[in-house]
């Protein structure tokens, strides 16, 4: 998908909020993550998951309006 839509400023971004947020926050301590509430500690138990559900509310709020590439045939 970065290689099809392009590495631009904003898809740059979400990549690396999408990494750090997913593997980073993923990869937390057990001890840390008691502290989180039940939610959060559901959706980053994994990392993979974690990684997946930040990239698609990264692309959803991050995105502006209007961004969408249209190709002309």
């Amino acid at each position: 998908m970065v290689l099809k839509e392009g590495l631009d400023d904003i898809n740059s971004l979400i990549l690396a909020i999408t990494l750090g947020l997913g593997f980073g926050v993923g990869n937390l301590a057990d001890s840390v993550k008691e502290n989180f509430p039940a939610a959060l500690r559901f959706i980053f138990a994994e990392p993979v998951a974690a990684v997946c559900i930040v990239s698609v509310l990264a692309c959803i709020f991050l995105r502006p309006q209007g961004s969408k590439k249209t190709t002309e045939k």
